[in-house]
């Protein structure tokens, strides 16, 4: 599990944890930008990247590339 791997015995090892983070959008760098990178050679062409990039993402991942379907 996630919390064992990470070192956390409970819930309570992680709650508040991002707190310091929050900060106001002013401070905020707007020139971040975070790509991901879709290993071809892994990819099993099943689109769920492509789904959830599309509902969450503003359409980041194009599905077809010069006519192939290409995540």
């Amino acid at each position: 599990n996630w919390m064992d791997e990470k070192g956390h015995a409970s819930l309570s090892d992680i709650i508040g944890r991002a707190t310091p983070n929050v900060t106001d959008w002013q401070y905020l760098n707007l020139n971040y930008v975070a790509k991901a990178h879709i290993d071809q050679d892994a990819c099993i062409k099943c689109g769920r990247c492509h789904i959830a990039c599309e509902d969450t993402s503003h359409q980041a991942i194009t599905s077809m590339v010069d006519g192939v379907r290409h995540f």
